[in-house]
């Protein structure tokens, strides 16, 4: 059996649902996962451990860059190498063009082992890279056997980097949609939902600013934490809609499910994620 090597930032739920499927429905491969962290501060996530079957957790130093619309985090892991001459895999698959994977790129290059360059990145989110950043996308795609692009506009970012339209494939995100097909019950035909962190780039500012002077009973259910939570609650109160608002913070699956049920309209503002989870769920 060939052994597989998947290199990706944190656990997030989404992901371990995918591997987790990956790894108990492939059998031609046994699959191992590498994180480059265990989580991210601004992150609430709770990951079901069992699920966390052949997953490793790297040591690793994190940067944190404050940006205009949120933070970005840089992971720079230890032992990248070390872990991955352990396990001696057949095929390493790394997402994005940060430290881990790079690393990893050049175990793959001394041993020669194929190497899958994955992305969520499009030309339109990357569009304020710095040079060096450009180049590393172009030296990934270079010494890449095969790309994987999460949406048409992601693997349009591969091309211009270099990669070969052959070699390239999509593969769209997704989440366990059977989580969240429960019956609808006492649905409140007024109540709008959404669902995500409360930071600049989702745009919840925006959509409080077209919610004022609505007319008509309404409420909007924000199911989210994150740093502008009072400077959004302050908006609502300025704008004289803050009885129609309701910030849940951050809600374990059973009640965010329960939410999607009795919602009847689902609002995602965001300003340029390259993909809105949230929407399979919906």
């Amino acid at each position: 059996m060939k052994r597989v090597v998947i290199i990706t930032n944190i656990p997030s739920p989404y992901r371990v649902d995918l591997f987790d499927y990956l790894r108990k429905h492939t059998t031609e491969y046994e699959i191992y996962i590498l994180y480059a962290s265990r989580n991210e501060d601004n992150r609430q996530w709770k990951i079901e451990r069992e699920k966390l079957v052949n997953s490793r957790f790297l040591d690793s130093y994190t940067i944190k860059i404050p940006r205009r619309y949120d933070t970005k985090y840089i992971h720079i892991s230890k032992g990248v190498g070390s872990e991955l001459a352990r396990i001696q895999p057949d095929l390493v698959v790394g997402s994005e063009y940060n430290p881990t994977v790079l690393q990893a790129l050049q175990y793959c290059r001394r041993r020669q082992i194929p190497y899958i360059s994955s992305t969520d990145g499009t030309l339109h989110s990357e569009r304020n890279i710095n040079k060096i950043l450009r180049w590393l996308r172009f030296w990934v795609i270079k010494h890449a056997s095969a790309y994987i692009a999460s949406s048409t506009k992601s693997q349009e970012a591969q091309l211009a980097y270099g990669a070969k339209e052959e070699s390239c494939f999509i593969s769209f995100l997704t989440v366990d949609i059977e989580k969240y097909l429960v019956e609808q019950q006492a649905i409140q035909p007024a109540r709008m939902l959404y669902v995500g962190s409360l930071i600049e780039r989702k745009g919840v500012d925006l959509l409080l600013k077209a919610l004022h002077g609505l007319k008509g009973d309404y409420t909007l259910a924000l199911a989210g934490d994150g740093p502008e939570k009072e400077n959004l609650q302050k908006l609502a109160e300025d704008l004289g809609i803050a009885s129609h608002g309701e910030f849940l913070g951050y809600l374990s699956q059973e009640r965010l499910r329960e939410e999607y049920a009795k919602s009847s309209l689902f609002v995602l503002p965001t300003r340029e994620d390259c993909f809105g989870l949230v929407i399979l769920e919906a």
